[in-house]
């Protein structure tokens, strides 16, 4: 008995040595436990960190991208800006553009409405000065027969017969030389009427009131001012021209004209018709 239970004392102690070596071994396989997973705990969370280091990297990535698409875009927008600012200004220039082709297109009216009036009234000048010119002709023509005439009639006289038979050898050397200067009055006087015919006739086409030349529009204040002194010139040219004709003309008809009479009007004629010419030259060149 005493045998049997010193075996079971030994075999109880073997029994707990076990289970202290077995608690010892539990524990140690916790520990292990615990260390290996603490240790796939952390590789986990390495891969975990990995997965999200990567994750932030894109995002990055993608923070950037879209930092320069921004930027592009403001760029964009900033030329837009411009471009809208721009296409303002160009509107802003094409209203005034426009307002200035108005006022200028009714300024043109205006100045196309004034022409055409200016021609009206220079139609019926033309009108007036062609009625002149053809009164100025008819008194020619009155005039070269009235000339005509007296070369005739004073031919007549001088082969008329003396009334008196009986008249002295004096009387009678005194009409050959009332004869002879007949005769010299008689030439000058047909001298004179071819003159004043040619004289006249040349300056008709002067006389003439010509078409208006139609001005073209000018902004040039300077151009305009010639303009207008050419035209008054012409117009005081063709006044004065006109008056020295019809002096000259009445005179001729009235029969009042004397070599230095003559001399002067057809020196003053000549003069004026010389004076339009040049003008009327001058003013097809300007224009």
């Amino acid at each position: 008995m005493k045998l049997q239970l010193q075996q079971l004392q030994q075999s109880e102690k073997e029994s707990q040595i076990k289970i202290i070596q077995l608690e010892e071994q539990i524990i140690q396989l916790a520990q292990q436990q615990e260390k290996d997973d603490a240790k796939q705990q952390i590789n986990f969370n390495k891969e975990i960190l990995m997965e999200k280091e990567l994750q932030l990297s894109k995002l990055d990535q993608l923070v950037t991208e879209s930092n320069q698409k921004n930027l592009e875009q403001k760029q964009i927008i900033i030329e837009m800006k411009i471009q809208i600012n721009s296409l303002e200004q160009e509107l802003q220039q094409q209203k005034l553009t426009n307002q200035q082709h108005q006022e200028r297109r009714a300024t043109a009216f205006s100045e196309i409405n004034r022409l055409e009036q200016q021609n009206q009234i220079q139609k019926q000048r033309i009108n007036d000065q062609d009625l002149n010119i053809n009164q100025l002709q008819s008194e020619i023509k009155q005039l070269q027969q009235q000339l005509m005439k007296q070369p005739k009639v004073n031919c007549e006289q001088n082969n008329m017969p003396t009334l008196n038979q009986s008249c002295s050898k004096n009387s009678m050397v005194e009409g050959n030389n009332l004869d002879s200067s007949r005769l010299s009055d008689v030439d000058t006087q047909i001298s004179r009427t071819a003159r004043a015919t040619n004289l006249i006739l040349n300056g008709l086409n002067y006389f003439k009131v010509r078409p208006q030349v139609i001005i073209q529009q000018t902004e040039d204040p300077n151009r305009k001012i010639a303009e207008k002194a050419l035209q008054k010139q012409a117009e005081d040219l063709k006044f004065s021209l006109e008056q020295l004709y019809k002096s000259f003309i009445s005179t001729l008809l009235l029969n009042q004209v004397n070599d230095e009479k003559f001399v002067k009007f057809e020196r003053e004629i000549n003069q004026c018709v010389k004076k339009t010419q040049d003008l009327n030259d001058n003013i097809e060149d300007f224009f």
